[in-house]
């Protein structure tokens, strides 16, 4: 069911790059073959983030197109699973679990991941060590000033590509 409502926009698929606002309309599934004006407007940039586990790279894509790319380092083992995985949290001061010793993790994007049944507590943060290797217990390491600028950039609800 599609529902519009005043200040709903309407996603153009023939122009990714636009969409439509219709001031002070409301249509639904009751009203088809409705006739629709309105004017275009500039769309909200769309963001994801994608993690290779075979080169080891983060990149944070809006529409498509990559703003920033980094150097990871995932989790050893097979330990960082694939999927697409919403940010759950973000936190700028964060510690580790105790089974980790509970350091700290700043500029923590915290994942939701359930995966074969199993839920993991995972978070792309900042790392001193960021080898060029999968290295941790699951998690995605960053370097610090890489972490800062994907926190500052990212938000609540996007989604992580691991592949």
């Amino acid at each position: 069911m599609l529902v519009l409502h005043l200040t709903a926009r309407l996603w153009v698929a023939a122009a990714p790059a636009l969409e439509v606002a219709i001031p002070g309309w409301m249509l639904d599934d009751q009203t088809p073959n409705a006739q629709i004006s309105g004017q275009v407007v500039e769309r909200a940039p769309a963001k994801s983030i994608i993690i290779d586990l075979k080169s080891q790279k983060l990149s944070a894509l809006e529409n498509g197109e990559t703003v920033m790319e980094f150097h990871c380092s995932t989790g050893r083992n097979n330990g960082t699973p694939p999927g697409d995985w919403p940010v759950k949290q973000k936190l700028r001061w964060n510690v580790a679990l105790p089974e980790y010793h509970s350091v700290p993790i700043p500029y923590s994007l915290r994942l939701d991941i359930v995966y074969r049944g199993q839920r993991y507590r995972i978070a792309i943060h900042a790392h001193d060590s960021v080898p060029n290797y999968p290295a941790s217990h699951g998690c995605i390491r960053l370097r610090y000033p890489d972490a800062k600028k994907l926190f500052d950039w990212a938000e609540v609800g996007i989604v992580v590509n691991i592949r």
